[in-house]
């Protein structure tokens, strides 16, 4: 079994074990425990801070170490399943948060080294692709555990084991990423045979990781709030629009990757960000019949820049800490603007600010702004790139 097949085989039952403890994590404080709000949605704080602060670790030990790459993809998981083992065992809140707060900080270190190797033992000419291929399995390994999560009859303490057994066989598969040692599937390997022209200003991918990132995050449970209370979809209408969405952003991982080899990186992201521009500013109408595809659109842009973001060709030196310091600022950016949209929203309400546009809509409005100045500074190098990339 070669790396890729590892990696998605890694990814699809990891996605699965992610998405059933994270709901299980937090009816389990709310409901079993009898936590505060503020305590349940410290599992998704400190998880996210965990995974930004750990996320370049994996990348510089693999770029002064590259051998050490193997290792990291190999073990990291076991040490995972433990911590969902003792999540399970644990019935203090606090020490709960800490647990999760731990696995964030694995899981920061893991998932950028798996992308880089995913992406140093692809072939340049379908590096993207693959990318594209290894998101898109982990969206559906989410849609499965979220699945599971609704349709099994069981217990959130016993989801939370179902979640430990899932990683732990993660982490068996992963042992397979030893066994790739040749030279043609060796992650050690650097970046030398990428031309120049292929090559993007880190500071410009980081960048569009960050605001991509911020689409991700309003993506979440503040467009459910607004789609419920400002355009009035009823529980139903919100439940068949996401389960749209949820399809599109997986078709948008694979065809964004294969896009990225026939276009280019940076061509493929500045087609996203103005997809996403325009999609935020349309969502931001009081009109519900155009509200609807672009709220597609916009989970197209945002599942479909994470293999781009994420793919080592745009990276010419420092690949491995590149990848994670893109992870980081996508984390930031999916928890920064959440944060803020919800300040404007409690302000704000839906009231009508200027021109018939809502409070509410200001951070899409901010956002679309942010994207559009972005695609501005990708189109300015496409230029100087050659038509086959």
């Amino acid at each position: 079994m070669n790396t890729l097949r590892t990696s998605l085989v890694v990814v699809l039952f990891s996605g699965m074990a992610f998405s059933l403890i994270r709901p299980a994590l937090a009816f389990k404080l709310r409901m079993d425990l009898g936590s505060t709000a503020l305590e349940v949605t410290s599992l998704t704080t400190g998880f996210m801070l965990a995974r930004a602060v750990s996320s370049p670790i994996g990348g510089l030990i693999g770029d002064k170490y590259p051998r050490l790459r193997n290792l990291i993809a190999s073990t990291l998981l076991f040490p995972t399943s433990i911590v969902s083992l003792l999540l399970y065992m644990s019935q203090d809140s606090r020490m709960i948060i800490s647990l999760n707060f731990l696995h964030g900080m694995f899981s920061g270190i893991f998932w950028p080294t798996v992308q880089v190797i995913v992406g140093l033992t692809s072939p340049r000419e379908k590096r993207g692709t693959f990318l594209g291929l290894y998101f898109t399995v982990a969206g559906v390994g989410s849609s499965i555990g979220y699945s599971l999560y609704g349709a099994l009859p069981l217990s959130n303490q016993e989801f939370i084991l179902l979640s430990s057994i899932l990683y732990f066989i993660s982490a068996l598969f992963s042992i397979l990423f030893l066994s790739n040692r040749n030279r043609e599937n060796n992650p050690s390997r650097t970046l030398n045979e990428i031309p120049e022209n292929e090559i993007i200003n880190p500071h410009l991918i980081l960048i569009s990781a960050f605001l991509l990132g911020g689409l991700m995050g309003l993506s979440g449970e503040y467009l459910y709030i607004f789609l419920r209370e400002v355009h009035n979809l009823s529980k139903a209408e919100l439940g068949y629009l996401l389960t749209a969405s949820s399809i599109v952003g997986v078709v948008s991982g694979i065809s964004s990757g294969f896009l990225s080899d026939l276009l280019g990186i940076r061509r493929s992201l500045f087609l996203l960000a103005v997809m996403a521009s325009v999609s935020l500013f349309l969502i931001s109408t009081p009109y519900r019949v155009i509200v609807i595809p672009s709220v597609l659109a916009m989970f197209f842009s945002a599942w479909g820049s994470m293999p781009l973001t994420r793919n080592v060709s745009a990276f010419k030196r420092a690949s491995g800490t590149l990848v994670g310091l893109s992870n980081t600022s996508s984390n930031l950016g999916s928890a920064i603007f959440p944060l803020t949209a919800g300040h404007f929203y409690d302000y704000f309400g839906s009231e009508e600010v200027i021109l018939g546009l809502r409070g509410a809509t200001i951070s899409f409005l901010i956002l679309s702004i942010l994207l559009l100045l972005l695609s501005i500074l990708l189109v300015k190098g496409i230029r100087n790139i050659s038509p086959s990339h």
